[in-house]
Order: C-alpha cells, then sequence, then structure tokens
C-alpha cells in the first residue's frame, strides 16, 4: 500500500526539481501546489494525497520514477522534505543512519506519521460533523511553548544556490512575478506582494513583515532616498506620477502621490537627494521637506539634488549646482575631457561625492570618475558601448551606496573597473552577479576580475554578512527565500 519508506532507492536518487508542496492546511483540506486534492468515497486521504504526488512523478519517467516533495503541516508549523515514488511510497530525504535506526524509521518515521497520520486527520473531511469536531479537538490542543518556527523554514531552495549557503530556507515568502527584491540600509529585505503590489519590509532573520507601503505597483522600480534627513521609498509611474512612502512612519502607510507636469520625467535617485528631470528644462526636485520646480539651463541636464535643496546639473563639458530661482549657471566645475573633440554625453551622481560621466568623441569613449571637490578625474575606463546613454534605472547599487554597477562597468569610490560581455543582474556587498557570454560570473568590485559560477546557479538577489535571498521562479508562485551562510 502507498507510504511505505523506501530502503532501497538512496536520496541522491531524487531529482532536486521540480519540488512538489503537499499541504496539510488548517481548515482541513489538502492541497497540492495550491490545487486542493479530492479524495474519493472511501479512499484513505493519505493514499490520495500520495497518489497525487506519484501522479507527476510518472509524468516525469524514468526508470525509478521519483519527485521531490515538502509536506507541509500548518497546524504545527513543521515542513518535512520526502521523495514520493510512482508506486506512492516514500524516499527519506535525511543523512544515513545505521541499520537498527533505519528499521526503526520504517514504523516511526516522521514523514510516515506525517503521511499515514497527519494525512489520515484529512479523511474526517468526508463527514460534516465529524470534521467539526476534528477541527473543535485541534482548538483545544495545548498552546505550544516556543514560537512557531517562519514560514517556509526548512524549505528545500528549488534552484541550486551559490556555494556556501544552506539548501533549505531559513523562511521564505511568495513574492510579485519580475519584480525586484532588495535589502534597506538598515538590514531589512524590501519585497513586493503578489496580490496587492504592497511593499513589505522583512525583518530578515524571521520574514516577519514589519512595514507595509499600499498603493504600489509590481511595475514601478523602487528605490531608497533620504529625503530633508528622512529615508523613503520613491517611484516613479508612467503617468508622471512620484510616489513617496516613509519608511520611518507605519507599520502601515499608503503612497503620497505627488502630480507633475509631465508624464515623460526620469527619476535620478543615485545622489544625495531625488530628482525628477522633465521635459523642455524643467527639473523637480526637494527643497527641505518641500518640493520645487526649478528651470534648467539650455544645454544642462539635471542629473541629482543636494540635502540642502541645489540641483546637480551636467553639461557638455562641466558641472555646477543650481539653487531655485537661478537662471543662470554660476561658478561651473570645469572636467578634463581626452580632447577638444570630446563632449559628456550624460552622468550619474554616485552618492555625495563622486560623478560618473561618459565622454563620446569621434574614435573612443570613455567613462570618467571625478571627485566633485576638485576639477578632475581621478579614474578612467574604456566604455565598452557607445550609443544611447544607460538610463538611471539601469545603474545598480549596494544598500550602502558604495559599490555601483551597470552592464559594462563597476564603481567605488576609488575605482573604476570595465567589464565586457557581462549583464549584471545583482549588485551585492560581497561582489557583483552577473550573466557572462559562458554563464554566470562573479565579479570583484575592485579589481572587475571575473569568478565563472557552476551554469545552474541562481544568483542571489541579497547577500549580508550571515544570509542571502533567491529568487525561484520555478514553482507557480515566484517566492524568494532567505537561506542562512551554511
Amino acid at each position: 500500500m502507498a507510504g511505505e519508506v523506501r530502503a532501497d532507492i538512496p536520496p541522491t536518487a531524487v531529482p532536486r526539481f521540480p519540488v512538489l508542496r503537499l499541504t496539510w492546511r488548517q481548515d482541513g483540506t489538502i492541497t497540492l501546489d495550491d490545487t486542493t486534492i479530492a479524495i474519493p468515497e472511501g479512499t484513505e486521504a493519505r493514499v490520495a494525497a500520495l497518489t497525487a504526488c506519484a501522479e507527476h512523478a510518472l509524468e516525469r519517467g524514468g526508470d525509478q520514477p521519483t519527485i521531490r516533495v515538502i509536506a507541509v503541516d500548518e497546524n504545527r508549523g513543521q515542513t518535512w522534505p520526502m521523495g514520493v515514488t510512482g508506486e506512492g511510497d516514500i524516499v527519506e530525504l535525511e543523512s544515513a543512519t545505521d541499520d537498527a535506526e533505519r528499521e526503526q524509521k520504517k514504523t516511526h518515521s516522521r514523514r510516515s506519521l506525517l503521511a499515514a497520520g497527519a494525512i489520515a486527520g484529512a479523511t474526517l473531511l468526508g463527514g460534516g460533523g465529524v470534521a467539526a469536531a476534528f477541527l473543535v479537538r485541534s482548538r483545544q490542543e495545548p498552546e505550544p511553548t516556543v514560537a512557531p518556527p517562519p514560514p517556509g523554514n526548512g524549505d528545500l531552495v528549488p534552484v541550486a544556490v551559490p556555494d556556501g549557503y544552506s539548501a533549505t530556507a531559513a523562511w521564505s515568502v511568495a513574492v510579485a512575478q519580475n519584480s525586484p527584491v532588495t535589502a534597506l540600509t538598515d538590514g531589512r529585505t524590501l519585497t513586493i506582494a503578489p496580490d496587492t503590489s504592497n511593499l513589505r519590509a522583512h525583518d530578515p532573520a524571521t520574514g516577519k513583515v514589519a512595514w507595509t507601503g499600499t498603493g504600489n505597483s509590481s511595475s514601478l522600480a523602487v528605490d531608497e532616498v533620504v529625503i530633508d534627513g528622512r529615508p523613503f521609498l520613491i517611484a516613479l509611474d508612467n503617468s508622471g506620477v512620484l510616489k513617496l512612502w516613509p519608511l520611518d512612519q507605519g507599520p502601515t502607510i499608503a503612497a503620497t502621490d505627488i502630480e507633475l507636469s509631465s508624464r515623460d520625467a526620469v527619476l535620478h535617485t543615485s545622489g544625495a537627494a531625488p530628482a525628477v528631470s522633465l521635459p523642455t528644462q524643467v527639473g523637480y526636485i526637494f527643497d527641505g521637506p518641500d518640493g520645487i520646480d526649478l528651470d534648467i539651463p539650455v544645454g544642462y541636464q539635471l542629473i541629482s539634488a543636494t540635502p540642502d535643496g541645489q540641483a546637480v546639473i551636467l553639461g557638455k563639458r562641466d558641472w555646477a549646482l543650481l539653487t531655485p530661482g537661478q537662471t543662470t549657471v554660476e561658478n561651473p566645475t570645469e572636467l578634463l575631457l581626452p580632447s577638444k573633440s570630446h563632449s559628456i554625453a550624460g552622468g550619474f551622481m554616485l552618492g555625495n561625492d563622486r560623478l560618473l560621466v561618459r565622454q563620446d568623441g569621434p574614435d573612443q569613449s570613455q567613462w570618467a570618475l571625478y571627485a566633485t571637490d576638485a576639477s578632475n578625474a581621478i579614474l578612467t575606463a574604456p566604455a565598452s558601448r557607445a550609443g544611447n546613454m544607460p538610463t538611471p534605472g539601469d545603474l545598480l547599487h549596494t544598500p550602502d551606496r558604495l559599490t555601483w554597477a551597470l552592464d559594462g562597468l563597476v564603481a567605488t569610490a576609488d575605482s573604476l573597473a570595465p567589464i565586457e560581455d557581462a549583464t549584471i543582474t545583482a549588485v551585492t556587498e560581497h561582489g557583483i552577479y552577473a550573466d557572462g557570454s559562458d554563464g554566470p560570473v562573479l565579479i570583484h568590485s575592485r579589481s572587475g576580475d571575473l569568478t565563472t559560477l557552476p551554469e545552474d546557479i541562481t544568483a542571489p538577489s541579497v547577500v549580508a554578512d550571515d544570509h542571502a535571498v533567491i529568487v525561484a521562479d520555478k514553482l507557480d508562485t515566484t517566492t524568494a527565500y532567505t537561506v542562512e551562510v551554511s
């Protein structure tokens, strides 16, 4: 009968992917990857559940069809990884034990109890009165003396993780598809909810949502900025509305919408304070807590702002600060260019005191990194591609804004490294992950040296000293898994 523990199939024979999620929910139903399992009259619930898993194993085929399953008991907050064969039998996914222990596990295995005991509780669904009595008894059980583990604790990550990290999650959470998962400056993890598109700041150790921002869309590019000394999340939607969420209010806070004069706006968040460039030489910055429009002189472009309410503007051969109300540029700082034929195509303010610009000429283009308190470039690097300038959204950074990267270039306060044939996917304090021409690579920020990674590795979105966050979309629901350093 289904549910036997198979000692003849080693755990290594169970494929890593895909991973089914078999859940005994608190309402008494059983689901397989969010699809409720029907239990025919006269059939044991455990048999119906394991048969459903076995069907997926048979679909995959092979000499010994087997599929990986995470069994979840919502009432107890517990999870168990296992393999299920095409016959509905169970493969233990624990380290090997001696013969006596293995023989005992055949009778008393936690997974066997889960398959034959916890599932059996679902047979009570056949009669309404009996099911109700079962639910009443479950409520009368003594409350646990310790807090239940975080959601997803112990789940197998359904993609290959980089070396040095656990393959099981400390916690996990469903996230909106194709939405970024990032780290805030205080170490919390920022995600976007799949159903509401709400912004969520999670405690990195427990996954608990400590802050929620409403009024968001999953398609918006959200970044953390400082305005008048306070931390905010900011985004610009395609209708020309600037959205702000204060991170020091909550725990639930709605977005403040600021309607701009044009929908063709560009948001700059790379500098010390945010700025929005609008068509017809108009800019929008924050003068203290208040927003203000200002006219940008012809020949200059707005790229950032200072904390005290000045605009940072970039010309063809210089840069300057513009105070609201000024109509002309005063005391611009000329930038050293390779030749008179070169001009500045565009650039970015990096934090408080670095300016990154691309200088285009008839024969070559190059990137130059300037200190804003000096007139000469401190570093240069060849630009790997000419043509259109990268957009502000192409420029990625670490939460502390000490490392910056875009396709073709990595910058720090005192280094500038060109990167060939690599598309940046994540910028972390431990290196920059990218898709290279021969597979995933890890780029060392100061030198630009590349370390080739295994082809099946999924690069983390967040890397901290003690954990990383990996987003997997191999399941029906895109999920972010927080894994600890192993």
